[in-house]
């Protein structure tokens, strides 16, 4: 999950729970960023109204039971299998990228991209018994949910002020301006309020913890393909920097030094958060809370930038040439524009020679250039997908995590090879101090600049009810199913949630941000899900029960039965067994598949198995250069590992090794029942390896 996020953060609860997966959006800045002498080669994705796809009910095309598809007699042909054809496809591409059919409490009716979301109540949801006392039952309380993206914080507050929104993102920098018309004092547990501001119109919950963070990535290996303005002429010579520029230690240790974590916390934080010493969030396993960190020093910032081995054409130094490149964030996220300006004045202070030119991308755009790796230095979060120092360690260091194709690839196979020596330690003790030499390493070698975790805050209009928080929720104010509003409210039907960012994709398989995420959550549902006030403890969902084998590897969920789509036709187990199994061969790059690729096969990519069952020694760049066979193979591994018994209702996962966080994995919207049959008719995969 979660999930890189478009928000600040994504405010969590923490061991008692009180911010991955993925975030409550930042709000925009209220002046316009600087813009760029040199336009990057992208443009916003264009805002037209895509109405949500309606089909009539699909007709069943297939037997009840999902067995492994077995190779044909051609088995040694070189025909590549008809999977390939769904493999990795662009966001806009994928057949699912604008159409959702769930079973959730809420059904799309429309998404206009750049403009926002209209969802409708599920008047069949299929909620009978209360997971938790006091949790809702049934049809939602509220029919209709409207989500509208405002860059412009001063408009967003606007209609938090008018009683137009019932809740509008709140950046930790605006929370002076919010306080000072806040009715009340909540506690987001008990619901209890004490009163703050009489005349006051919204009421606050704040020490809410968070399981997510903000940080700026530094990218040594920089994608040029197709030209890169973000590193304008790409070569040291003033004008620009090298592709390899932050492959230098001392470059990454100058950037640390140069960052003021005090002006951070007390400008973007109001005092509330701590400095980060490395990936791993506090409380967790792994934590060090005696782990060293940098803090701002000028005069040791020029020292490592004078230290710099780069050398220009004509052999004079960097620190002698200077630089120029652009510092991104997401368009609307004001804090992020105060860490790249902080971090922009401080690299400027120590020589004038260096430039770094600040400038916002639209969110989608801006993920597209993060994953082609364009870009060279940014801010951006995550979120946790699950409870653990694996899935902090694994998406800011691994070779394969989302942001560990940053690393400089001579650090890569060590990471990985600590990485993996940490995540199969038993012994508590033992694993805990392989995470403290992660973090060590990381520390040595300046790999990204870790900031601050806070804890954060909700504000809502005092005719909500129904508040709580989990961070697992990946939209800012959570699970619209979980609201309802007094009679005497505007609008009493309808919650108006004000933001900024917007959805990649609708697609489940397709989507590891924190806003499309969160659209997924309130239409489709999950097997498990979470309970109320805890980010590990879980509650049968579509699964009504499961088994775990003795050995830890195999977990067998038995699939709640009456459960319908939104379009029609029954929830089935094959349904829930294709949606895996199709996001498994679609392994879009940096996508959410390599959480459950791991445990399952030991590898991080579908492309790395089928190398593998090709008997092929390294994996190579294109999934094109593998042997049939090979592929074919590892779509019957993958149909091997996740199999569907209609018949007894029931999903059987296999896994290469135990892995305690599966339950928690299966929480997520990745692991979402989808219908096989209707994926079908709007074009998705057949449901075959041949």
């Amino acid at each position: 999950m979660k999930r890189y996020f478009a928000f600040v953060l994504l405010a969590a609860l923490l061991m008692v729970l009180a911010a991955c997966g993925g975030a409550a959006p930042a709000p925009a800045p209220t002046t316009a960023p600087v813009q760029p002498t040199a336009v990057p080669p992208t443009t916003a994705p264009q805002a037209t109204a895509v109405p949500a796809q309606a089909t009539n009910a699909p007709q069943p095309t297939t037997a009840a039971a999902t067995e492994p598809t077995k190779a044909p007699d051609t088995a040694a042909s070189d025909t590549p299998p008809n999977w390939l054809k769904w493999h990795d496809p662009a966001a806009e591409a994928d057949e699912l990228f604008n159409k959702m059919n769930g079973t959730g409490p809420f059904k799309l009716e429309k998404w206009t991209p750049g403009e926002g979301f209209t969802l409708v109540r599920n008047d069949n949801y299929w909620v009978k018994d209360a997971p938790w006392e006091g949790a809702p039952t049934g049809p939602a309380a509220l029919a209709r949910v409207v989500i509208k993206e405002v860059d412009e914080w001063g408009t967003r507050f606007a209609a938090l002020q008018a009683g137009d929104a019932d809740y509008v993102t709140v950046n930790p920098e605006f929370w002076p301006q919010v306080d000072e018309v806040s009715l009340s004092d909540c506690d987001h547990l008990s619901g209890e309020c004490k009163p703050l501001k009489a005349g006051g119109i919204v009421n606050r919950y704040r020490g809410l913890a968070q399981t997510s963070a903000t940080d700026v990535l530094l990218n040594a290996n920089i994608n040029t393909e197709g030209g890169n303005n973000y590193i304008g002429s790409g070569a040291l010579d003033g004008n620009g920097v090298p592709p390899d520029f932050f492959n230098d230690a001392h470059v990454r240790k100058a950037f640390n030094s140069c960052f003021d974590w005090d002006t951070y916390i007390k400008d973007v934080w109001q005092g509330e958060a701590a400095q980060r010493n490395g990936p791993i969030i506090n409380p967790m396993l792994g934590y060090n809370a005696k782990g060293e960190h940098y803090a701002l020093n000028l005069d040791k910032c020029a020292g490592e930038f004078k230290a710099s081995t780069l050398k220009t054409e004509d052999g004079r130094s960097l620190w002698d040439a200077g630089f120029y490149m652009q510092l991104t964030y997401n368009t609307g996220n004001s804090s992020r524009q105060i860490i790249a300006e902080i971090l922009k004045r401080n690299v400027e202070q120590v020589n004038p020679k260096f430039k770094i030119e600040v400038f916002a991308l639209p969110w989608p755009v801006f993920l597209k250039e993060r994953t082609a790796h364009k870009l060279p230095v940014y801010t951006i979060g995550w979120a946790e997908d699950y409870h653990d120092p694996h899935n902090w360690v694994v998406p800011y260091l691994a070779s394969y995590g989302t942001y560990g194709a940053g690393v400089p690839k001579d650090l890569q196979s060590t990471l990985d090879e600590m990485i993996d020596k940490a995540s199969g330690e038993t012994d508590e003790a033992k694993r805990a101090q392989a995470y403290y030499d992660i973090q060590k390493f990381v520390y040595d070698n300046g790999i990204h600049i870790f900031l601050a975790q806070g804890l954060t805050r909700r504000y809502f209009q005092p005719w909500v009810k129904g508040f709580y928080y989990n961070p697992s929720y990946s939209l800012d104010p959570g699970w619209f199913y979980q609201y309802s509003k007094d009679k005497n409210a505007k609008n009493p039907d309808t919650f108006t949630y004000i933001t900024f960012g917007d959805a990649e994709s609708l697609d489940p398989n397709w989507s590891y941000e924190s806003f499309g995420g969160g659209v997924i959550q309130q239409v489709y549902d999950s097997l498990v899900w979470l309970k109320k006030d805890s980010v590990t403890d879980v509650v049968p969902w579509l699964a009504e029960k499961w088994d775990v084998s003795s050995d830890g590897k195999t977990y067998t969920f038995t699939i709640r039965k009456g459960v319908q789509f939104h379009e029609g036709g029954e929830l089935k187990a094959s349904d829930i067994a294709y949606s895996l199994q199709r996001g498994l061969l679609q392994d879009r790059t940096d996508g959410p598949q390599n959480l459950y690729m791991q445990p399952l096969f030991g590898v991080p990519s579908i492309k790395d198995l089928a190398a593998q069952e090709a008997g092929m020694n390294e994996t190579p760049e294109k999934i094109q250069d593998i042997p049939a066979k090979g592929l074919r193979a590892a779509c019957e591994q993958v149909q091997n590992a996740i199999q569907a018994d209609d018949s007894a209702n029931t999903v059987t996962m296999t896994l290469d090794k135990p892995f305690a966080p599966w339950l928690q994995l299966m929480a997520g919207y990745w692991s979402v029942g989808m219908s096989k049959d209707w994926v079908i008719q709007q074009g998705g995969w057949d449901g075959t390896c041949n």
